[in-house]
This record gives structure tokens, C-alpha cells and sequence, in this order.
């Protein structure tokens, strides 16, 4: 019943059906063993917490649209927030979930969301500073540090260059080297937004970004996100990307250092950031567990 609820993140009705459904199959049942008992009330509880879920996200994505529409409306420069996406709307499901045991802190990098570009280029470097400036300001010393994908590499920046703010790491999505078939689709990706804007990367980006069966799972979300980054100004994009082609190799051979636990998670279907570098990542890092 929570798959066929997590199916419908995309209707919120029917998530709803889905929902009634179970409650229906548990007043239809008027006597059953113990342990089926508690089961069905997990998955009962499950599926509550997964509408309760959907209509958070729902909510957020729909209070985003119409902050962006009444930056629009009002106009002028520094009007609106920038978007590239940030953390504040990319990982809403996980902070949902983790935010019921933990307090986390999402910043937005340079040029994303309601952080300002700044004059570029930018490095990678710079971001995980900035990322423990947030930190400072809001008075933590140390923090378990979260990054996908670019974060992935700032966390590993954080971990190996300040092992005092951090607690643990967790290493989604991301990489420790570069591939050459990686910094050219990069760069093509940075030359096609140069050219003729965020419009420019189109669905064949969106395949190597997302798989199919997330594609399949949350079309209806990743149509809104897309919504969003085709109204994004290029020029953060094109100076992330450079950021990241700039990172040096070298940051690999200091993985070893880590003594904190470390989390690798990767997509069995991750295009951009195979299995093969989530492996490299796990091999690297003393006691680092790795989940596929």
C-alpha cells in the first residue's frame, strides 16, 4: 500500500485512494493473528506518513511557483530568487525525513536559490567554505555533512580539509576523480548553456541526470523542477560546471585521512556518476560503507 501511495506522489488524490483503501482492508478484517495485526498497522501508518508527505512536498513546490510568480510580478533586479535548484527544493523528501531526528541546515551554493552568484569563477573549495560559514552562523561547531552529485565533492572537501567540523559524511552520487567522457559531456553542457541558455540542455541532459525508473516514479515533480530550471540565468550554471572541471584530482589520494564513518550511496541505474566511482569512493575511505 506505501508503494502504491509513493507511486501517486504525482495525484494526491489518488495517494489518498490508496490510503482509504487500507483503512477499508483493516475494518473488513474482524479477527487475525497478532503479528498480521501489527503489520497492518504499520503499513497503515506508512501510508498515512507517505500522504502526509506528498502534501508537504506538494505544498512547498506550490509555494515556490508562487513566490517566483510574484518576483516576477513585482520585477526589478534582485527581484526573484536564483535558480539554479537548490537544496531547499531538490532533496524536500529528505529533509522530510531526516529532519524528524535531526535539525538540518540546507544551503544554497553560490548562484542557487536565494544565494547571490557573486562575481565568478568559482571552485569548489570556496563553496565548502562557504558551506561551514553557514555553519558558523548558525552557531555549529560540527555537523554530519549530506552532498550529492557537486556536493559530493564539497563534503569530501569538508571531511578531508576541516575533519574538526565534521561528524560524518555521507557521499551520494558523487565522485573523487574526473573521467575524460565526463569533462567533455560537462563542457558541452557548459558550451550549449553558453550559447543558447538552460533551455539548451533538454531532455538529453535530464537522461543522464535521472533514471528511468525515477523518471517513471516522479514525472509529474520533475516536470515542475524542470519548469524551474529553464527560468534559471545561465551564467551560475556555467561557472559550477567550471568549478567542478577545475577541481584537482589530487583530492583522492587524501581520502585515506578520514576518520569519520562514511556513507556512499550511488543509483544502481546513475549515469553521470556510475557504481564504478560510488566502488572507487568505498575502497578509498577506511570503513566507508557502501549502499547501491
Amino acid at each position: 500500500v506505501k508503494g502504491d501511495v509513493l507511486d501517486a506522489q504525482g495525484d494526491l488524490p489518488a495517494a489518498a485512494t490508496h490510503y482509504q483503501a487500507a483503512l477499508r482492508a483493516a475494518q473488513e478484517v474482524t479477527s487475525m493473528p497478532a503479528p498480521l495485526q501489527r503489520e497492518l498497522q504499520r503499513v497503515q501508518d506508512a501510508a498515512r506518513q507517505a500522504v502526509l508527505e506528498v502534501q508537504a512536498a506538494q505544498d512547498a513546490l506550490q509555494a515556490q511557483e508562487a513566490a517566483q510568480l510574484a518576483a516576477a510580478k513585482r520585477g526589478g533586479a534582485g527581484a526573484s530568487p536564483h535558480h539554479l535548484l537548490s537544496p531547499r527544493e531538490l532533496e524536500i523528501f529528505q529533509r522530510i525525513a531526516l529532519g524528524r531526528r535531526y535539525r538540518c541546515i540546507a544551503p544554497d551554493n553560490r548562484g542557487t536559490g536565494r544565494t547571490e552568484a557573486g562575481p565568478g569563477p568559482y571552485s569548489l573549495e570556496q563553496m565548502a567554505i562557504d558551506a561551514l560559514t553557514v555553519l558558523d552562523a548558525e552557531g555549529v561547531t560540527s555537523a554530519h555533512v549530506l552532498g550529492a552529485s557537486m556536493g559530493g565533492v564539497i563534503a569530501q572537501i569538508i571531511g578531508v580539509l576541516h575533519p574538526h567540523r565534521t561528524r560524518s559524511l555521507v557521499l551520494a552520487c558523487t565522485a573523487c576523480r574526473h573521467h575524460s567522457w565526463r569533462r567533455e559531456l560537462l563542457a558541452e553542457w557548459a558550451e550549449a548553456v553558453r550559447v543558447g541558455g538552460m533551455a539548451a540542455l533538454g531532455d538529453g541532459a535530464l537522461e543522464w541526470l535521472v533514471g528511468p525508473r525515477l523518471r517513471k516514479r516522479f514525472g509529474v515533480w520533475l516536470n515542475l523542477l524542470a519548469r524551474i530550471v529553464l527560468q534559471s540565468p545561465p551564467e551560475p550554471f556555467i561557472a559550477q560546471i567550471e568549478a567542478i572541471l577545475d577541481a584537482p584530482d589530487e583530492l583522492a589520494a587524501e581520502l585515506a585521512t578520514l576518520a569519520v564513518p562514511v556513507l556512499v550511496i550511488t543509483g544502481s541505474q546513475d549515469s553521470l556518476t556510475p557504481v564504478g566511482d560510488a566502488e572507487e569512493l568505498a575502497e578509498r575511505i577506511p570503513g566507508a560503507r557502501l549502499e547501491v
